[in-house]
């Protein structure tokens, strides 16, 4: 259902960011960062909304998540197992943790710049409609994906 990267020390996402958005925790603590798969759909996400089915289900994605990591706490009792879910946020209005930057920490994920691709592919894309390129998306293991407005491209048909 999901990946777990490790962060091996809080210390080392508390290191790239500036006190503000510091963990509250001691350097040494250990996290881990969860991300869902393609597959939490089917083998998370339907199973409990069919068992909710009578319930109230405001955000079922998030009741999910939240739902199976309290099983993970379960699994500790011994231990103080803190969750930090990347929608909560502080007193202040600013989240309790930055989980772009933790996935980064953690080796999660990578932001390619343009620099870091060898072999560009999109040279002609970015010459002929520089403004309908908005975002890359990096998928582990296999080259950034061009996302555009939906118009076709001259040449592209």
């Amino acid at each position: 259902m999901e990946i777990c990267f490790s962060l091996p020390k809080v210390g080392w996402y508390n290191a790239v960011l500036q006190p503000a958005f510091h963990l509250p925790y001691p350097d040494d603590t250990l996290a881990f960062v969860v991300l869902s798969t393609p597959s939490m759909f089917d083998k998370a996400l339907k199973p409990f909304v069919n068992k909710k089915w009578l319930k109230i289900i405001r955000d079922p994605v998030d009741q999910c998540v939240s739902h199976h990591l309290s099983h993970v706490k379960e699994k500790f009792p011994e231990q103080k197992v803190d969750v930090i879910f990347d929608y909560e946020i502080l007193p202040s209005r600013k989240p309790k943790f930055l989980a772009q930057t933790a996935a980064h920490v953690a080796g999660a994920a990578f932001y390619y710049q343009r620099k870091d691709v060898k072999h560009d592919p999109w040279e002609d894309l970015w010459r002929m409609y520089p403004s309908q390129v908005w975002r890359l998306v990096c998928y582990p293991g296999s080259p950034p994906v061009p996302r555009y407005s939906g118009r076709p491209l001259q040449g592209h048909h």
